[in-house]
């Protein structure tokens, strides 16, 4: 089983006693075989590197798989505005973005822990012009630990593979020794009353032209 925490805050003061509460929760009350924990920080300034050391220092513990991600380094801010999905923050925006889907690199349906960091790094980094950092221990976690499965992106792939694998394009001609060109590329020689049966096309379109020794290409 996969316990999974998604923490938005804005929290001044006292920062380090509620992070060494949070690494006591989450090491010995979730009893979950992976844990991922996701943290939005409004302002991450205010966690320290000495508070991230205790959160640190109370996981150590934790026999599981521990996929910790965060909006941003120490003493970055995190940012939101009206224009990542209405008021999230930048971070809760490509995080949600990329358990849709958008995070599954090489298409298998599954959106795993190693994509979504990835995926979450480089659109805030690239949004942000680099002043805002997610990051994640690659250490602590399995990189293939599965956190979302989108059905959707196999079926997309399967209907594109048939397509492809299944177009096929008909040549016909009412005379005989017509060679016929696919993309520019040369397909075959067309007889009169016999197809010319062009199988394996790819969708989308194609330019065609038919040429024979005399005639314009037509």
């Amino acid at each position: 089983l996969t316990a999974i925490v998604f923490l938005l805050f804005r929290l001044p003061g006292k920062i380090i006693n509620w992070m060494e509460a949070l690494g006591q929760v989450v090491g010995s009350r979730i009893l979950a075989q992976n844990k991922v924990l996701l943290t939005d920080a409004c302002h991450s300034g205010a966690i320290t590197p000495d508070a991230s050391a205790a959160l640190n220092r109370s996981l150590l513990d934790v026999h599981s798989s521990l996929f910790s991600l965060t909006a941003s380094r120490d003493r970055e801010s995190s940012f939101e505005s009206a224009e990542w999905g209405g008021g999230h923050g930048i971070f809760t925006y490509y995080v949600v973005k990329g358990l849709e889907g958008e995070a599954d690199g090489n298409g298998d349906g599954i959106v795993t822990a190693d994509e979504l960091a990835e995926y979450a790094r480089r659109n805030v980094r690239e949004a942000t012009g680099t002043r805002q950092n997610p990051t994640s221990d690659r250490g602590s976690f399995d990189p293939n630990m599965p956190l979302a499965y989108i059905p959707d992106i196999l079926n997309r792939r399967a209907a594109g593979a048939a397509k492809s694998d299944y177009g096929t394009l008909v040549v016909e001609s009412n005379m005989d020794g017509v060679e016929v060109f696919v993309d520019g590329s040369s397909a075959g020689v067309v007889r009169k009353g016999t197809p010319l049966k062009l199988q394996g096309l790819r969708p989308g379109a194609h330019t065609i032209k038919g040429v024979k020794m005399g005639y314009e290409p037509d």
